[in-house]
């Protein structure tokens, strides 16, 4: 199962590892940070049962970037940049995708579809880069048996034939 602060983690790393001069906080930073840096805000949009084990859940996540100057250029390059981290080869089949891979210790390595990428400039004077995109993927959620397994199972069966066929 993954979990959300496994998600948030894997993001934060991926945008540690492309931009290691740029400061990360969470949505709660108010006060004292330092720019430039980037604000992570990661939301549960949708949890739906697909199975009696299996839930599909959808992420919205929102990367507000705050340049130390503000440049049309720098935030192009920001964009640019997160696409790019975003682009992966599943190591499975091949294919390059929009996803985030994650380590899984129960099924070894995970990928995160990333779908619906786009950005918007924000503030009062459309100053501040807003990456928006959203996160899918099926998960397991066990539930834990209430009853005691069965331990023995007897069938009965009896072979009636039918001696009125016809063609």
């Amino acid at each position: 199962m993954i979990t959300e602060i496994q998600l948030k983690a894997a993001l934060i790393r991926l945008l540690k590892s492309a931009f290691p001069d740029v400061a990360i906080y969470g949505v709660g930073a108010v006060e004292g940070y330092k720019k430039p840096c980037f604000f992570v805000e990661m939301i549960l949009t949708g949890e739906n049962d697909e199975t009696v084990n299996v839930v599909k859940k959808t992420y919205s996540v929102s990367i507000l970037y705050e340049a130390a100057k503000i440049t049309e250029m720098d935030s192009l390059k920001k964009v640019d940049g997160i696409r790019n981290l975003l682009k992966c080869v599943d190591d499975r089949n091949r294919h390059r995708k929009m996803c985030i891979k994650l380590k899984d210790e129960k099924l070894g390595d995970r990928y995160v579809k990333a779908t619906e990428f786009f950005y918007t400039f924000v503030g009062d004077d459309a100053n501040y880069l807003n990456v928006h995109f959203n996160m899918e993927f099926y998960d397991t959620e066990e539930i834990e048996p209430t009853e005691p397994p069965i331990e023995d199972v007897r069938l009965i069966a009896s072979i009636e034939t039918n001696t009125n066929y016809r063609d």
